[in-house]
C-alpha cells in the first residue's frame, strides 16, 4: 500500500505555493506517485529516478522531505554491483559490458553502480579475445557486489579438435547383480516384517476380546513369536537396503567399450 496519496498531499501543498507555481507543484506530486506506484511494484531503479525528481529544490516542502525519505528507503535496498574486466592474466582489460544484453557507460562499469535485485546476466566483448558472461543473483540490500569476467584468447582450430588428443575412455554406471540380490532380500523382508505384525496385532485383539486378562503363556506365546519374526525381519530388510546402495554406490563405473567403425551396435 503507497505511503502516500496524491490528493492528501495536493491538500497539504500551501495554497499560495500552487498559485505561484502550479506546474511545478503538479509535477512533484506526480513524480512522488509515479515513485511510490512503482516501487511497489518492484521496479526500484524507476522509483529512484522518480523520487529524485520530486525530492529537489524548488517541490512543495511536503513532497520533497517525503520523496527524500522514499528515495534513502530505495537505496538502502538496492543492490549495487562493480564490475571488473581482466584477461587471463588478472590485468585490467578495456571491454564493452552489457548488462541483461544493454550496454553500461563507461562510468557505470568502472565503479559501483545499482542494480534491480535480482537475476541478472553480464557480459563482456573486446577484439581478439573471446566473449564471456556471467551470471548471477542479487538480493535486496547487497551493496558492493563485485562481478568478475575473464576474458581470454579464443581457442584456435587445432585446438578446439586435435586428433592425436587423447580422450579419457568414455565410463558406464550399470546396476551391479550383487544390488539387484541384496534389493530383492530388502523387499521380501519388508514385506514379511509387515505380514507378522499384523499377525500379532490381530491375535493380540483375539486376546483381549477373549481370555484377557486371564490368558494362559500357551495362549500368549503366538503373538510374542510373531512379533519376534516382524523384527527380525525388519533388521534384516534395513541391513540388506544399506548394503544394495553401497554394493552400487562403491562399485566402480566400467569402461565402456566403442564399436569399430562401421559396426553396429545393439544394447539389451
Amino acid at each position: 500500500m503507497r505511503r502516500g496519496a496524491l490528493a492528501v498531499a495536493l491538500v497539504v501543498v500551501p495554497a499560495e505555493a500552487r498559485a505561484d507555481a502550479p506546474s511545478t507543484s503538479a509535477r512533484c506530486v506526480a513524480l512522488a506517485d509515479e515513485g511510490q506506484y512503482v516501487r511497489d511494484h518492484g521496479k526500484l531503479l524507476e522509483a529512484r529516478r522518480a523520487f529524485s525528481g520530486c525530492a529537489e529544490e524548488g517541490c512543495p516542502t511536503v513532497v520533497r522531505q517525503a520523496c527524500h525519505d522514499w528515495l534513502e528507503d530505495v537505496d538502502r535496498r538496492l543492490p549495487t554491483v562493480k564490475v571488473t574486466v581482466v584477461d587471463a592474466r588478472g590485468g585490467p582489460r578495456a571491454a564493452e559490458v552489457r548488462l541483461d544484453g544493454q550496454p553500461l557507460a563507461a562510468g557505470d562499469a568502472s565503479g559501483p553502480f545499482p542494480v534491480e535485485p535480482g537475476f541478472h546476466v553480464f557480459s563482456a566483448t573486446s577484439p581478439g579475445l573471446a566473449p564471456t558472461r556471467a551470471e548471477i543473483r542479487l538480493e535486496p540490500g547487497q551493496k558492493d557486489v563485485v562481478v568478475k569476467l575473464v576474458l581470454e584468447q579464443p581457442k584456435g582450430p587445432e585446438e578446439r579438435r586435435d586428433p592425436n588428443r587423447v580422450l579419457p575412455a568414455p565410463t558406464e554406471k550399470s546396476v551391479p547383480l550383487a544390488t539387484w540380490i541384496l534389493g530383492g532380500v530388502a523387499v521380501a523382508s519388508g514385506t514379511a516384517s509387515i505380514v507378522f505384525w499384523q499377525d500379532a496385532v490381530s491375535r493380540g485383539d483375539d486376546l483381549r476380546a477373549g481370555c484377557a486378562p486371564g490368558c494362559t503363556d500357551e495362549e500368549i506365546a503366538p503373538v510374542g513369536r510373531s512379533l519376534t519374526v516382524s523384527h527380525v525381519a525388519l533388521g534384516v530388510a534395513a541391513g540388506s537396503a544399506v548394503a544394495a546402495l553401497a554394493w552400487y554406490v562403491f562399485t566402480p563405473p566400467k569402461a565402456r567399450r566403442s564399436a569399430q567403425p562401421g559396426a553396429a551396435v545393439f544394447r539389451f
